[in-house]
């Protein structure tokens, strides 16, 4: 036996160091032999121990056609569940948020050194996909992790067995094509708005899974669905079903028919996503505002608001109602605790925010906002600014020029039109302000209004 003079003088081998190299030594001689391994360890090693390049064999040659990375655990106390179907390890938070800003898939593999530390290459391996595994616990309990956590525990399931003739092509396949998915998405979006700019076009497309949740698995059935239809169309009976037909019967003012729709949508309430109760409480809303229930459509919009946050059209119309309950031209009105929820940079809700500025008498903080908008979304703000502000000229100008813009929606032409008829009246009866007792202009949202009665004063003193 040899025996050595000062035993402190040389290099120690610490036990996760001794672990790490059996695991290795396991690892190089159980892994799958379609695999081309090259080490990543040594000093550049942060959480990936190989990048593993895969061969196949197509027409009697092989082809290197995936790539991912390897991270190599070992251990000589394996941790197994009560079941005895899962190993739990532990890797540091820094090291899982460092795989969570990776878009190459990382296999963990743990070698259990346990069976044979005396011969590794006789030991287990087992695996699993990182970002599968933290999918599936975000999708267990909601959460991710803390800032002050420093380890999450990942279980590898014992049946996923490594051996050298595991193949692992397909769920590789499988996350190449979801890869090239969203790819795919990246691609429409830059089609559909190439005006935005790169990261405008990556918000849309983050927010694209949120909106299709948000509207529930009718919507998503619908949309999947392989049909001929050239919208994604929500089958008849169904609450989105209902909720769309309630809106629809609005716009062409069947405000019994539409209040229908909405009893028998209630009725199917207990199914609902969040997005789909929003639309509920806005809709009820909608019916309210045409009875001239002003408290109440106000009420409802809020509750819209709450269990649907940030819908523009739910912000929009609860902010339209409060200016319509608490304007008054002839006060100053401090508006601000309305102003501070309208953060959306939607149209609609910049489009409210305007005509609270100029209900404000801001002109020209209002005129600025509505500059900013797209040419489609600006002209209906600026003229309202401009017949609030009694410039009648301007207001006609802008709603011509806005009725140039193509395409037009629907709405914004009628608006501008509206507009533009009102500046024009006003214009005719010599309307100068409000400060002028002789003044005739008509009256804001009244459906009773009778003409004869409108120009009443005028006809008296015509006698």
């Amino acid at each position: 036996m040899t025996t050595f003079p000062d035993q402190g003088r040389f290099p120690q081998v610490s036990d996760g160091q001794y672990i790490g190299k059996l695991a290795q030594t396991c690892f190089i001689a159980n892994h799958p032999l379609s695999w081309f391994v090259g080490d990543c360890s040594g000093d550049a090693d942060f959480g990936i121990d190989y990048s593993v390049q895969v061969a196949q064999s197509r027409q009697q040659v092989r082809q290197i056609t995936q790539a991912f990375k390897v991270q190599l655990k070992g251990t000589e106390k394996p941790e197994l569940n009560a079941s005895g179907e899962f190993f739990s390890i532990q890797l540091s938070t820094s090291t899982v948020r460092y795989y969570q800003n990776t878009t190459e898939p990382i296999l963990l593999v743990l070698a259990d050194i346990s069976v044979d530390p005396s011969s590794p290459k006789n030991c287990p391996l087992y695996y699993v996909w990182i970002d599968e595994e933290l999918k599936r616990q975000n999708s267990q309990d909601g959460t991710e992790m803390s800032p002050d956590q420093k380890y999450i525990s990942l279980r590898v399931p014992k049946k996923n067995v490594l051996e050298n003739n595991t193949d692992l092509t397909q769920e590789l396949g499988d996350k190449i094509r979801i890869a090239k998915a969203g790819d795919a998405f990246h691609a429409l979006v830059e089609r559909e708005r190439p005006d935005f700019d790169r990261s405008a076009q990556i918000v849309v497309l983050e927010n694209i899974p949120k909106a299709i949740s948000n509207r529930g698995p009718v919507f998503f059935d619908a949309l999947v669905d392989d049909d001929a239809s050239l919208w994604p169309e929500p089958k008849i009976d169904s609450l989105p079903w209902y909720l769309g037909e309630g809106v629809r019967l609005l716009k062409i003012g069947k405000v019994a028919e539409a209040e229908a729709m909405l009893l028998a949508a209630r009725n199917q309430a207990d199914q609902a996503s969040a997005a789909e109760l929003g639309e509920m409480f806005y809709i009820e809303g909608r019916i309210q505002a045409f009875r001239s229930n002003d408290l109440a459509a106000r009420d409802l919009y809020a509750q819209a608001m709450e269990v649907s946050p940030q819908v523009p059209k739910h912000v929009a119309s609860w902010a339209e109602m409060e200016l319509r309950m608490h304007f008054d031209y002839d006060a100053d009105i401090d508006y601000s605790d309305i102003l501070s929820k309208l953060e959306s940079a939607d149209p609609l809700v910049v489009s409210v925010k305007v005509r609270i500025l100029a209900a404000e008498k801001k002109y020209d903080d209002a005129i600025s906002l509505a500059n900013s908008m797209q040419n489609r979304d600006k002209f209906g703000g600026l003229a309202t600014i401009y017949v609030m502000s009694s410039q009648f000229d301007k207001a006609i100008a802008a709603c011509d020029e806005g009725l140039r813009v193509l395409p037009l929606r629907e709405y914004d032409k009628q608006l501008l039109i509206l507009l533009r008829a009102r500046a024009k009246f006003y214009l005719a009866t010599d309307y100068v302000g409000r400060g002028n007792p002789d003044a005739v202009y008509p009256l804001a949202y009244a459906i009773r209004t009778k003409i004869c009665q409108l120009f009443s004063k005028q006809l008296t003193k015509a006698k």
